[in-house]
């Protein structure tokens, strides 16, 4: 990036009359630290065109410091610039650093809508009705309200036309043969592991 000229640095129209005698001072501090100006924005921030809107904030910064020091050296002038430039680099970092952009516009249309809920309560209702396929309907219907709605075992035998420790009895018990029918499935047979161990 070019250095700035006389004319680029527009920023002295905005200086109050007390503060005039900053502004050749600004300028040379803006001239002579702007390469270095270029070359932190492009290492904190990867890129150069930040320098421009970074020196211009910093400048006015340098200009509220200073103002009342009319003592103020070139040298002085130039350090407390660049540490209101570095602090503006530090909080452009930060900024940048909370938002992470992927992707493009062009990504969206290859991105997966989401699954339906609808999906998944399918699926839940199949996978009850295989799971219960050879229970009674009278405990099924018993163990879909205690398990599924919650219901206590009172509304269950009122709901079934049963005693209350009778019903509950009963899914339980049907409860003990599905665990013992599943964890049979689970169990590799014999023949399967007599098998892998030939091998």
């Amino acid at each position: 990036m070019a250095l700035p000229t006389p004319s680029d640095l527009l920023w002295v129209t905005g200086f109050p009359d007390k503060g005039r005698w900053l502004i050749p001072l600004l300028h040379e501090a803006v001239q002579s630290e702007w390469p270095e100006a270029v070359t932190l924005a492009e290492s904190q921030l990867g890129d150069d065109p930040s320098a421009r809107e970074l020196m211009e904030y910093a400048i006015a910064q340098a200009q509220e410091v200073l103002f009342n020091r009319r003592d103020a050296s070139v040298e002085e002038v130039r350090r407390v610039l660049m540490r209101c430039y570095r602090n503006a680099v530090r909080r452009a970092r930060r900024r940048r650093a909370k938002l992470s952009l992927w992707g493009s516009s062009q990504d969206l249309e290859v991105i997966p809508s989401p699954v339906s809920s609808d999906t998944r309560w399918v699926e839940a209702r199949l996978d009850v009705a295989r799971l219960l396929k050879d229970t009674p309907e009278e405990v099924k219907h018993a163990l879909l309200l205690r398990y599924g709605v919650r219901s206590s075992w009172e509304e269950i035998a009122d709901e079934t036309r049963s005693t209350k420790d009778g019903i509950r009895m009963r899914c339980k018990r049907e409860l003990k043969r599905l665990m013992d029918h599943y964890r049979l499935i689970a169990k590799p047979r014999s023949n399967d592991t007599k098998s892998n161990n030939r091998r």
